[in-house]
């Protein structure tokens, strides 16, 4: 299996389980984050690869894309998110 996709799912894997853990995922406020996120990483993505400014190696992952944006770009963006959502809201709790 590819390695940029066996490294996408393992860190949104921990990401999501760190959000969950933590009661994030409980939360409406971050499911519209992630959402929000979502929709500009695609946008971002879409423009960087298809013009091509960031190129990937086809040996390194899955082959699975949206246009020219490999969906392992939208599991680290989403896992990041999680992973500074979660990281504020334990903050919040902690004062």
């Amino acid at each position: 299996m590819p390695e940029y996709t066996v490294a996408a799912g393992a860190v949104l894997l921990l990401a999501s389980a760190f959000a969950w853990h933590s009661g994030v995922l409980a939360e409406r406020a971050a499911w519209v984050t992630l959402g929000i996120f979502a929709v500009l990483t695609v946008a971002a993505d879409l423009v960087l690869t298809g013009l091509p400014i960031v190129t990937y190696g086809r040996a390194q992952r899955s082959g699975v894309a949206l246009g020219s944006m490999p969906l392992e770009d939208l599991a680290y963006g989403l896992a990041l998110c999680l992973v500074a959502i979660t990281a504020w809201r334990r903050g919040e709790t902690a004062r």
